[in-house]
């Protein structure tokens, strides 16, 4: 069985991923993201800093190569596990990707890249679980040390394009967790029926 969790900060997504893996004797696969979100914090820092434009170009350089690292890093771990449950995946790098360089008219190359590959691990997967949109202003980052945005504006610009990723993607078996299953006893259980659904499916 190959699960991918997709959340929004503070959601209850890696809770939920670890007890799933847990539950049914997984691997489960980090999020890994922390490259990427440091690269960004460190061009803020250098414009903020009134570094030179050719640093903040070199370091630019370097953001981009951690989108790719991070994919290639993923690929290796989807080898080495036959199953797994994954915390976000690909449609979170091309939402993150498209959130920071859509507006980049050098950016195409890239974009087309990851848009693929998240088409391909697409068809990899088992099972998408994907948990509901916070209320706003009531969430806070679960993992401090990425310093992620909280902010509803963002944050619900990153939920439509997610969203509209996954639903571009015809016969992804996805669960969508709705805001008034809240513990993690019901997320569990809901999972839990859609991996026995798939799994009489497979017989």
């Amino acid at each position: 069985m190959r699960i991918a969790l997709n959340g929004q900060v503070a959601s209850g997504k890696t809770t939920l991923g670890r007890a799933i893996a847990e539950k049914y004797s997984l691997p489960f696969i980090e999020e890994g993201l922390g490259d990427i979100f440091k690269w960004k914090r460190t061009i803020q820092q250098l414009r903020e800093n009134q570094a030179a434009e050719e640093e903040i170009t070199e370091v630019k350089r370097r953001w981009i190569r951690s989108f790719l690292e991070w994919k290639e890093k993923r690929a290796q771990l989807y080898q080495q596990h036959r199953e797994f449950v994954a915390d976000r995946w690909e449609a979170d790098l091309l939402d993150i990707w498209l959130f920071f360089w859509a507006r980049e008219p050098k950016a195409d190359n890239v974009t087309v890249e990851l848009h693929q590959n998240f088409h391909d691990k697409a068809r990899l997967m088992d099972l998408v679980v994907l948990l509901p949109f916070g209320e706003p202003f009531t969430r806070e980052n679960s993992t401090p040390t990425l310093k992620r945005n909280t902010r509803f504006s963002t944050g619900l610009l990153n939920w439509t394009v997610l969203n509209g990723l996954i639903s571009s993607v015809p016969d992804l078996n996805v669960l969508r967790i709705q805001d008034e299953v809240s513990s993690l006893d019901q997320r569990l259980a809901l999972v839990g029926e859609r991996i026995d659904r798939v799994s009489r499916a497979s017989r």
